[in-house]
């Protein structure tokens, strides 16, 4: 069955125009199995039969020659699946420090233009006779919480309860000439404007809901652009670097960390901030650079993903920031100070204003699209990515082996050298970190201080547990 074509959204356009240099913008995830690794052919076989639920992922881009607006994602006559699944075995002996440098020198790599955005590895030869799958997409075809609903399309919740997907065989639809992009093109431009439009008609009829619902978008609108003005200060994270990467990661018990949001008070994703706060002050503090009064900005995709939405591909997040700490010493004040700024944030129209500033750009032209999106991960605004993302709370399966671990690789922006990826798996927590190849190169040392930093924070909650 074909796939309809589609033309990318905003933000993932605004993906494909971010890379360029030594910026990668794609993300990645590690999967952990437990053993005996599955035969290639047997993966290449449950793989491929999950692909229809999937479709985006047999697509590829095709511009249009006016280049007047965004790509469209059409089918790939030439799919092969045999390229974009690929088989490789790591070296003796098989342990975390070998996986981190093949996920590092994958991840150095952009994914080709010309064919559908994506590539997994199947890794064998990993210690304890366990396997693994490194999944490499753009961020254009998945956001963080798109990528976790594919994973578990692609996988079971249960070791095998014996069904199996169609194997009915896939006819991509024609590819579309140079004059069919281009009229398509023009007609989505004018559609679009059409349904400006009638949005404006609509509203005429009931003047009252529409100065309501206007005056929370220019409120939206002033908290987005308060926080754009609000620039993030100088870094070491945020100097001129390569296109190679390095990769580590940690994981930690999840009820460790409910523990010190129960007993310390904020959200789970506040304990996670101020973790990575904590952690990069002493790394900071250990090479000698300024911390006193200094608040880092971290980038925090937020989902605006609506219930009938789950499972879908592309992006609809707003990029909000959150503030990291370094220069307050107290776990606990730390953690206080971005729980209060978390609170502002959630109560304010910073989320609806990007999403007016993203709405504003629908039928912008290439070259503004091209300026805004470097606007949106401009390090004027944030200095590093910390993206958390909610997994599921029960074990997934491939083939009849439970995967151990979901660990996620956040994009790397021009200008950005170190970026978190952390998510919820099955009662366990993982904290990945990406940086760049030269200027992070001692990026174990920032896990070992990340690492510093959540005890501290397990120790208040317990001192805060013994005191009630």
């Amino acid at each position: 069955m074909a796939t309809s074509a589609a033309r990318l959204n905003v933000t993932d356009n605004s993906f494909l125009t971010l890379e360029n240099h030594g910026g990668h913008m794609h993300v990645a995830g590690v999967l952990i199995f437990e053993g005996p690794p599955p035969p290639y052919d047997d993966v290449v076989e449950r793989i491929q039969a999950r692909l229809a639920r999937v479709p985006r992922y047999r697509q590829k881009l095709a511009d249009s020659p006016l280049r007047l607006g965004r790509p469209l994602w059409v089918d790939d006559p030439n799919f092969n699946i045999h390229y974009h699944l690929r088989h490789t075995a790591l070296p003796a002996p098989g342990g975390t420090a070998q996986l981190e440098t093949l996920v590092g020198r994958i991840c150095s790599q952009r994914l080709d233009r010309t064919k559908p955005l994506w590539e997994l590895w199947y890794v064998t030869g990993l210690e304890d006779d366990r396997f693994a799958l490194i999944a490499k997409t753009h961020h254009a075809l998945v956001d963080g919480i798109a990528g976790v609903d594919v994973a578990t399309l692609l996988l079971d919740p249960v070791e095998d309860d014996g069904t199996r997907d169609g194997t009915a065989e896939w006819e991509p639809a024609a590819e579309p000439s140079d004059v069919q992009l281009a009229v398509a093109e023009v007609r989505d431009l004018l559609e679009g404007q059409w349904s400006v439009a009638k949005r404006a008609l609509r509203a005429l009829p009931h003047p009252r809901q529409a100065v309501q619902a206007a005056g929370e978008y220019l409120q939206g609108l002033r908290d987005f652009l308060g926080a754009v003005l609000d620039t993030a200060p100088p870094s070491p994270f945020n100097v001129a670097h390569g296109p190679h990467r390095r990769v580590t990661w940690f994981e930690i018990d999840l009820s460790e960390v409910k523990r010190v949001k129960n007993a310390l008070g904020g959200t789970l994703n506040d304990v996670v901030v101020a973790t990575v706060a904590g952690g990069l002050r002493s790394w900071m503090l250990d090479r000698g650079y300024p911390v006193d009064d200094v608040t880092l900005q971290a980038m925090v995709p937020k989902s605006v993903r609506a219930d009938a939405e789950r499972h879908a591909v592309g992006n609809r997040i707003a990029a909000m920031r959150a503030p990291l700490p370094v220069g307050v010493a107290s776990p606990v004040e730390r953690l206080r100070c971005v729980s209060a700024a978390m609170a502002d944030l959630k109560s304010s129209k910073q989320v609806l204003g990007v999403e007016i500033y993203l709405g504003a750009q629908q039928f912008a032209p290439p070259m503004l699209l091209a300026q805004a999106a470097r606007l949106n991960f401009s390090t004027r605004l944030f200095n590093l990515i910390v993206t958390n993302v909610p997994g599921p709370q029960f074990p997934l399966h491939m083939l009849g082996r439970e995967m151990l671990s979901f660990l996620p690789i956040a994009p790397t922006p021009q200008g950005h050298t170190l970026g978190f990826g952390i998510l919820s798996y099955n009662g366990k927590l993982g904290f990945c970190m990406i940086g760049d190849w030269e200027v992070m190169a001692d990026i174990h040392d920032v896990a070992d201080h990340i690492r510093a930093a959540l005890h501290e924070l397990q120790d208040a909650a317990t001192a805060a547990e013994s005191s009630h």
